[in-house]
């Protein structure tokens, strides 16, 4: 049987009161993880690739870890051209030693995803 998972990148968290491009960060990621919880509550993991900040300073990385302390799901962070690893370890001090498993398992999911794809005849990929 294989888990589902979850998949999100380039959240950009800012400070309150700052958007990007006209839009809340804040507000927007608070409102699909909402999403993600009702709809996917069968999810086994939630990869959430960077950019997680937008600058990179350690008040977005604390935004970002009192947002995530209420979701459901087990999660992997990965850091982005944004992100910062020394405000980021500082806020996430134990997620550190757990990157490269998160990547290989990351990785792996990828490849039997791309794999299974292929497999698929067209007109089942159009469907």
């Amino acid at each position: 049987m294989t888990s589902k998972i979850l998949l999100m990148s380039d959240i950009h968290i800012t400070v309150s009161g700052t958007d990007i491009v006209g839009l809340d960060p804040q507000s927007r990621f608070r409102r699909c993880l909402d999403h993600a919880a009702r709809h996917h509550e069968d999810a086994s993991h939630l990869f959430l690739l960077g950019d997680l900040t937008h600058h990179g300073t350690q008040v977005e990385y604390e935004i970002l870890r009192e947002i995530l302390s209420a979701q459901p799901f087990p999660v992997t962070l990965m850091l982005g051209n944004h992100d910062r690893r020394g405000p980021f370890a500082q806020v996430f001090p134990s997620t550190e030693p757990h990157f490269n498993r998160a990547t290989k398992i990351l990785a792996q999911t990828v490849s039997y995803i791309l794999t299974q794809w292929t497999r698929m005849p067209p007109t089942s990929i159009a469907d």
